[in-house]
């Protein structure tokens, strides 16, 4: 195994991110509910299953919004002048954050909820 060259790589990774998370406010929006949620899992008492499903969770919505903007760059790059399938590309991967999103949050309060209730 390369570890210069993993370490290269985790690098790219690592500044990706936090180009991400410094240019893009939905991703700063997800990184506050991802720690709130840490939060509320010390304070509900996770068990090991329902602590697996959370991190999944912000790890699926986090993954899936990086691609989004990803994508949205990419086509920034290919196509700078307004282009209408540009623009279906751009929203058809928004909705996909979007419905990811909605669904974090339907996960989250299935297992939150026996927790307070």
């Amino acid at each position: 195994m390369d570890f210069k060259r993993l370490a290269k790589s985790f690098r790219f990774a690592t500044h990706g991110t936090i180009t991400a998370i410094k240019a893009e406010q939905n991703i700063k929006i997800y990184l506050f509910f991802a720690l709130l949620n840490l939060v509320l899992g010390l304070v509900s008492h996770l068990n090991f299953i329902e602590w697996a499903i959370i991190v999944i969770t912000i790890s699926v919505t986090m993954s899936v919004e990086i691609i989004n903007i990803a994508l949205e760059e990419l086509l920034d790059v290919i196509s700078p002048e307004y282009n209408g399938r540009t623009k279906i590309i751009k929203d058809v991967a928004a909705g996909s954050a979007l419905i990811t999103a909605l669904a974090s949050i339907i996960i989250f309060a299935l297992i939150y909820f026996p927790h307070w209730f």
